[in-house]
């Protein structure tokens, strides 16, 4: 590696000199914005402080502690949720008593009659179910009469081919006296 001329290591120093004599500025404007950046944090940690202090004092306030005059005490804080919980709870019955009228409302309607031309009413529907009971009922003892008649007609049949068979059937006593 060939040294460097002298001019050029010349020119190179009186760079460095320069940055170096512009240091300490930097450095002081370094210095101001540290400055400037804790007076920031101090401030900031100040409040985070006094609002970490205000919670701690609702805390002891409710736990029955020292109170200041403006924390709010643990029997109004439960008289306040007491009065909250119990208008939440009348809203949702007087919701609840609307929503039973307008079903109480819906049923009457399909109960009275129908609502749209191919919706019967259930009294309707009641009928209906009533007619197809007792029709049904009828079809019942009709085909059991008719079975009974049947059974009856074969019984009979049965009757007169057991007379038949007994009418043609002669016995003949044995030697022994014995019927075969």
């Amino acid at each position: 590696m060939a040294p460097e001329p002298l001019d050029q290591w010349v020119h190179s120093l009186e760079r460095r000199v320069t940055s170096l004599e512009e240091l300490p500025g930097r450095v002081d404007a370094l210095g101001t914005q540290i400055s400037h950046v804790r007076d920031e944090m101090r401030a900031e940690f100040s409040a985070i402080r006094g609002e970490f202090d205000a919670v701690r004092d609702e805390f002891e306030a409710i736990r029955g502690g020292p109170r200041t005059p403006d924390t709010p005490s643990l029997m109004s804080l439960q008289r306040e949720m007491r009065g909250e919980f119990a208008s939440v709870r009348g809203e949702m019955r007087a919701e609840f008593a609307d929503i039973r009228g307008e079903m109480r409302a819906e049923f009457e309607a399909i109960r009275g009659g129908p609502r749209t031309p191919d919706m019967p009413s259930l009294r309707s529907l009641h009928e209906e179910i009533r007619g197809l009971g007792d029709m049904l009922r009828d079809e019942i003892r009709e085909t059991a009469e008719r079975g009974m008649s049947q059974t009856r007609a074969l019984f009979e049949e049965l009757v007169s081919r057991i007379e038949l068979l007994r009418e043609g059937w002669n016995p003949r006593p044995d030697a022994g006296g014995h019927d075969r």
